[in-house]
């Protein structure tokens, strides 16, 4: 690593850059980092990662480590997927302080300053995109791709796969990385916040690519990170399977009590023993105030500000919840022809499943 002692600087910073195919770039790339990591850092290093191409990349990233010895060259062999380079990169790099980016010169690399200026307070800095410059399509995918991930994970990011990241060296080494597909920051995103890490999101410029092919949105990358997805949900999914748990125990509670204040009503009092329909309203209403409540500190550990709108919108979700459910059980015994107690399998999952997500989502959603 070059070393040049200057005051302000930081020490120990690895700039490292997954590549594949990417000869009209590469150089420049490199040349923009060299720049930038010596007005960032005393001890320094850009890595290169060539993720098997098949043009020149290797070959112009080799001559220019042959004249920069702060240059270093990770050759795969075979192309191993994004996840595989990246993962190669963050592992392979020396210093205290790990940035990456791609080389494909659709950021401005100088913006690296605007990371450095958070990250003594927190452990990683992620940049967002503001705005992205890809075409329409990639935004549309990358839109849902967010909400997959927000839907199945919990994770709330801008930009999830936003290549302009900046990590404190020990957080990395203390997580396995398993994606090799585009999986892989989602999966970096998830472990380090499961493990108490903390981060903060900064917007960056974005450009339009101006000189090779981008791979991202090719059908077999999709492919590759949905198979991904799936693979690794049952390790990532730990904190939703635990709020879905949670949600249920309400549940039941909530129909506990529901159940028993329309008893105790109903069969101690003889006038709400004459107004039935009034006593259940009211354990109705009981078992509904019993679940926001512990739905919001315990479930989703929501509160605080917006009590107002969080209450407005659990109304919302449990008449929709309710219209689901009779909605599903009327096909089950209209258009199917089953049983209503049958039917009723497939309509409590379906309301308790569709609630679950939108008080997730939606009604006790917090802050990013």
């Amino acid at each position: 690593m070059s070393e040049g002692a200057m005051p302000g600087k930081r020490p120990r910073l690895s700039i490292f850059f997954p590549a594949f195919n990417e000869e009209a770039n590469i150089a420049e790339t490199v040349r923009q980092a060299m720049a930038v990591a010596a007005e960032t850092a005393t001890t320094w290093e850009v890595i290169v990662v060539d993720d098997g191409s098949s043009d020149r990349t290797g070959e112009i990233v080799a001559r220019l480590a042959a004249e920069h010895p702060n240059v270093r060259l990770i050759q795969h062999e075979r192309n191993q997927g994004y996840g595989g380079a990246l993962t190669s990169g963050l592992r392979g790099s020396r210093g205290e302080l790990i940035f990456f980016s791609d080389a494909d010169l659709q950021f401005d690399l100088s913006e690296l300053s605007k990371l450095m200026e958070h990250i003594d307070d927190v452990d990683l800095v992620i940049g967002y995109r503001a705005p992205r410059r890809d075409p329409f399509m990639r935004l549309v995918n990358a839109w849902g791709w967010k909400v997959l991930n927000n839907t199945l994970f919990g994770l709330k990011v801008r930009d999830i796969d936003c290549a302009f990241k900046l990590f404190r060296r020990e957080c990395l080494d203390r997580i396995p990385i398993r994606s090799s597909g585009a999986m892989v920051s989602a999966e970096i995103l998830i472990r380090l916040r499961d493990t108490g890490h903390k981060w903060v999101e900064v917007p960056v410029t974005h450009q339009p690519r101006t000189a090779g092919s981008p791979t991202g949105a090719k059908p077999a990358v999709i492919l590759r990170a949905f198979r991904e997805m799936f693979w690794l949900y049952p390790e990532l999914a730990r904190r939703t399977h635990k709020q879905f748990v949670k949600y249920l125990i309400v549940g039941a509670a909530n129909t506990a009590l529901d159940a028993g204040i329309y008893l105790t009503l109903t069969r101690l009092s003889e006038f709400w023993g004459e107004h039935y329909i009034g006593a259940k309203m009211l354990s109705f209403a009981a078992g509904m105030a019993n679940s926001f409540m512990w739905n919001r500190v315990w479930t989703f550990r929501a509160a605080g500000s917006g009590i107002g709108t969080q209450i407005i919108r659990f109304l919302i979700v449990q008449l929709t919840a309710m219209g689901i459910n009779a909605g599903v059980l009327y096909a089950m015994v209209t258009w199917v022809g089953t049983s209503d107690l049958i039917g009723l399998i497939p309509a409590i999952g379906a309301s308790t499943i569709t609630a679950f997500l939108a008080n997730k989502l939606w009604t006790f959603r917090r802050p990013s």
